[in-house]
């Protein structure tokens, strides 16, 4: 008996894919007794993966065994059939033959296979064979002026690409900085600063846990910080006051230029 063939496990992809029943993707009976195996032990390995697929192929074949020369015995022709192409034979004692060594690691590759097929992703080659069809409808449509199928075909390809939705732009999902300012010394300051009254300030003490002398501490340190600051020149304010300055120095000036004058004029009579 020969290995499986990459022809077999094509057939199993096909089967287990497309839902095609055993009896039309594997006409030869011991083909189709093995995946009849192998589909009860992946069954059971979903179960409990712990399981050896060489022990729990060989039991179940035991069992089929007997249940097909019982069936035989009571003239059911497929049984019997079974038997024959399966080889199923009994010694002298009445033992039913168990399944060869040959036969079990034929099981036991397509067991792995087909455990493969379903923890591998497929979506990928599913995406593709969609794709494919969607594509098959809308060119097979056109040929026949067959508008449902176009438009059949073009829903499929939406669904592929997502309605052709855009990515979002990150961007768009930034927060808004327009309540930020930001200042030379490269500090940021919200717009929106609350200056908090003593009873304010006593309420989120209570709320944070803040002792007492926490808040002592917090205000030394808005005094120090306020330190400086009032006595902090005003540029405006001292040009303001050095022009006005200067007003009433020119202005007294042109007062005593004028005195000067008025006595000139009066000891020339």
């Amino acid at each position: 008996m020969s290995q499986i063939t990459q022809g077999t496990l094509a057939r199993i992809d096909k089967w287990l894919a497309q839902g095609i029943s055993i009896e039309t993707m594997f006409p030869n009976l011991e083909q189709r007794y093995r995946m009849q195996i192998c589909a009860e032990y992946y069954k059971r390995w979903v179960q409990n993966k712990d399981i050896d697929p060489r022990t729990t192929c060989r039991n179940i074949a035991r069992r089929d065994y007997e249940l097909f020369i019982n069936q035989a015995a009571q003239g059911n022709k497929e049984a019997v059939a079974m038997i024959q192409a399966l080889g199923i034979t009994v010694d002298d004692e009445g033992n039913v033959k168990n399944r060869t060594i040959t036969e079990l690691n034929n099981d036991v590759a397509v067991c792995n296979h087909i455990i493969r097929f379903f923890t591998t992703d497929e979506s990928p080659r599913h995406k593709a064979m969609y794709l494919n069809s969607a594509e098959w409808l809308i060119r097979t449509g056109k040929q026949q002026n067959n508008d449902r199928a176009v438009d059949k075909g073009m829903q499929a390809l939406a669904n592929i690409y997502g309605n052709f939705i855009e990515e979002k732009d990150a961007t768009d999902e930034m927060p808004d900085m327009s309540r930020i300012a930001i200042t030379q010394d490269v500090s940021i300051v919200k717009r929106d600063r609350i200056n908090y009254t003593e009873e304010e300030k006593l309420r989120l003490a209570r709320k944070y846990g803040l002792t007492a002398k926490d808040m002592r501490e917090i205000a030394e340190e808005e005094s120090l910080q306020a330190v400086g600051k009032e006595n902090e020149p005003d540029y405006f304010e001292y040009m303001e006051k050095k022009d006005e300055e200067e007003d009433v120095i020119r202005h007294g000036y042109m007062k005593e230029s004028e005195m000067t004058d008025s006595e000139t004029t009066d000891d020339e009579e």
